[in-house]
């Protein structure tokens, strides 16, 4: 008997010690030390969130001119570096027939020599605009949405660390799979720039989101709870500290928006080691 008195008396004791640790827990998580906290102060200003891409330049009209029948030809009136206009004569054949530009390009290397009878089918030269440049980008399929016709994007040139502008011209209407991946394609059509050259890599930025002269914080000051529901802690007119729900709107990754519970001009405080939610009896049960 007095061993069961004895294992139960214990029992208790540990439950007892066990509810008072839980209490001191919770309630430093809940009340931290004022020491523990830095200040700040919600400000307002805009939030805005960007879409980027990478692609390469390319040229948007190129031709590959090459014999649509079996030719000998007679006259070469083009050598490599020429630009010539649409309808211009390229080559003459031994019969008459004329070879003519179908679009205003530059005239890359020419293949062929005068006199040389060709088979169907053979590459005689190329032909690339290079004063009309464009760049085609994937799109997730989630942000198929956002990429509107026309709309204007910042193009960054790596090599020239220059910046230009572009514009959406076309978007893609069926995705593209790769490995259970789907991405759509974007054209956009580059300003005129002289420095630019084809095979360039580009960084491209598209606004998503923009919110402007709003209230924000930092993402450092922004606590979520055990519901993934966000707060903030600030000091009441008693200065102790208290947390309170906050409603957010867009964040860049490093400043939030917020729509309801924070004014601009108010005072937060962040944590000096970051809490990720506020803890609870049940919480610290479970961390047992």
């Amino acid at each position: 008997m007095r061993s069961k008195k004895s294992s139960k008396k214990k029992t208790i004791i540990i439950s007892v010690v066990c509810m008072l640790i839980i209490t001191l827990i919770t309630t430093f998580a809940l009340s931290p030390r004022a020491e523990s906290y830095d200040e700040e102060t919600a400000r307002s200003q805009d939030v805005t969130t960007y879409y980027n891409f990478n692609g390469n330049i390319e040229a948007k009209d190129n031709q590959i001119v090459i014999a649509d029948t079996m030719m000998q030809i007679k006259t070469i009136y083009v050598e490599e570096g020429d630009t010539v206009k649409k309808d211009d004569i390229l080559f003459e054949t031994t019969q008459g027939q004329k070879i003519r530009a179908k679009i205003d390009g530059e005239v890359g290397e020419t293949l062929i020599e005068e006199g040389a009878t060709l088979m169907t089918g053979t590459k005689m030269t190329t032909l690339t605009d290079y004063s009309n440049l464009k760049i085609t980008v994937k799109v997730d399929e989630y942000d198929i949405t956002s990429m509107a016709q026309d709309k204007e994007v910042t193009v960054l040139v790596n090599a020239l660390n220059k910046e230009i502008t572009g514009k959406i011209a076309k978007v893609s209407k069926e995705a593209i799979t790769v490995n259970g991946v789907s991405y759509f394609t974007a054209s956009i059509d580059l300003e005129k720039d002289p420095d630019l050259l084809v095979g360039m890599s580009t960084e491209v930025t598209m606004i998503s989101q923009s919110a402007p002269n709003v209230t924000t914080i930092s993402m450092k000051a922004l606590q979520f709870d055990n519901k993934n529901q966000p707060f903030v802690y600030y000091r009441d007119n008693s200065d102790k500290v208290v947390a309170k729900t906050v409603t957010v709107g867009i964040n860049d990754g490093n400043i939030v928006q917020i729509e309801d519970g924070v004014k601009s001009g108010e005072v937060v405080l962040l944590p000096k080691e970051k809490i990720n939610k506020i803890a609870t009896p049940l919480d610290v049960m479970r961390e047992q």
